[in-house]
């Protein structure tokens, strides 16, 4: 009978755990690189959430704001997805916000046919303060979320602007 010395007795399943791990990791990267070789195929990169879903924030007159985004091609934003609030504290109230019609339609495989914007969108925000609020800034908290059509969604994104209205 033949023994296997003490130390490849501990060397052989070390080898083996090493093996499985890497395998799948050099397999995905072999697959990866004959992938492009084959069918041109490039690994898509994706813009940061800022350049993707540009925003930008206005007062129109004492009684409206307004909060756009310019949406770079390739990318859109869900309708349903958009809010907006008073931030903490603030003197009055935000109207119903007025959404534009959609740019189209999409059907998403987690929440079924969403409306959804693309190249850009503005939202008219009414705004209502109280006589005391005079010119006092006002901070509104805008939320969204967005994709890219080339198949990544970004979280739910969250900014906060703060804007001076004129006195009623």
């Amino acid at each position: 009978m033949r023994t296997i010395p003490r130390r490849a007795r501990h060397a052989a399943p070390v080898f083996l755990v090493a093996l499985l791990f890497a395998a799948p990791a050099a397999a995905d990267g072999m697959l990866s690189d004959l992938g492009r070789k084959l069918f041109g195929q490039q690994q898509p990169k994706f813009l940061p959430p800022d350049q993707a879903f540009a925003m930008s924030a206005e007062v129109v007159d004492a009684a409206t704001v307004r909060i756009g985004w310019r949406i770079a091609e390739g990318y859109y934003l869900y309708r349903d997805r958009l809010s907006f609030r008073l931030g903490a504290g603030e003197p009055g109230t935000l109207g119903v916000p007025v959404l534009p019609e959609p740019s189209a339609f999409r059907e998403d495989e987690f929440f079924g046919r969403m409306a959804v914007y693309y190249d850009q969108v503005a939202v008219v925000l009414p705004l209502e303060r109280g006589a005391d609020a005079g010119t006092l800034p006002i901070r509104i908290e805008a939320s969204w979320q967005g994709c890219a059509a080339a198949g990544f969604c970004y979280p739910p994104m969250n900014a906060t602007v703060e804007l001076t209205p004129p006195s009623n």
